[in-house]
């Protein structure tokens, strides 16, 4: 699943979501930045947040 968050995380930049990929690796705890604020998640809350944000993103076809 941390493979799958970092990612994610790459997706989320376009959203203004910044992850801090490295805590969730060394501390077992991800900080993500979003719409001004700091969450602090575990790894399954970080990829379900992740996909959450990602969601409400307009879809756009190449």
């Amino acid at each position: 699943m941390t493979k799958r968050i970092r990612e994610l995380s790459v997706d989320a930049l376009a959203a203004q979501a910044f992850t801090c990929t490295a805590c969730g690796e060394v501390a077992g705890e991800y900080l993500v930045d979003y719409e001004g604020k700091t969450y602090r998640f575990d790894t399954a809350n970080t990829y379900a947040f992740l996909e959450f944000i990602l969601a409400k993103q307009p879809i756009t076809v190449s």
